[in-house]
């Protein structure tokens, strides 16, 4: 077994079974990570405090082996840059932190994108500017950009499943909980 030591925000935590939860994080060297948690839903549980979205922490993870390949969380503390900050109450950023959980490739590092997530907790900026500067980094830049389906100029929507951009009228036909508002 590999083990590895990074800085990492919780972007989602899952059920896994009866008492282990599947977290994914985005870290500083790894990029997006998914790992497994085991008892983390038990009363006993020192890593539940910590595994929960929109919070920093630095994790010890190690690869595992065999059938079940992947990575478990061996070890969690919170990170002291942002333990002032409270930052699992910034809800005002779930929009962009699920939005980096559904775009982000796995085991893909972006240097880019961890300072970037660092700096938007660390300060208040809008919304709807934050995620365009994501799509930005992401490779998406929503200036000049056109309506996949009739090409108007105006966009308001990412669809990011698709990975494309839509205006009023053809975001109007998507159900709203699968498109992001530019």
């Amino acid at each position: 077994m590999r083990e590895f030591f990074t800085r990492a925000l919780v972007l989602e935590r899952r059920n896994l079974g009866e008492v282990d939860g599947l977290i994914r994080f985005f870290s500083e060297d790894y990029g997006k990570v998914t790992a497994r948690a085991k008892s983390l839903r038990k009363i006993q549980s020192k890593l539940s405090g910590y595994l929960q979205p929109l919070n920093f922490v630095k994790v010890r993870l190690v690869k595992l082996a065999g059938p079940s390949d992947g990575f478990a969380v061996v070890d969690c503390l919170s990170d002291g840059k942002f333990s002032s900050l409270e930052t699992n109450k910034r809800f005002d950023l779930l929009p962009v932190v699920s939005l980096v959980n559904t775009m982000a490739g796995e085991l893909e590092t972006d240097r880019k994108l961890w300072v970037f997530l660092e700096e938007i907790f660390l300060r208040r900026f809008d919304t709807k500017e934050t995620i365009r500067t994501f799509l930005k980094i992401a490779g998406f830049n929503p200036d000049g950009a056109d309506c996949f389906f009739c090409h108007q100029k105006e966009i308001v929507a990412f669809l990011p499943s698709d990975h494309i951009f839509l205006c009023s009228t053809h975001s109007s036909k998507v159900p709203a909980d699968k498109i992001v508002l530019l």
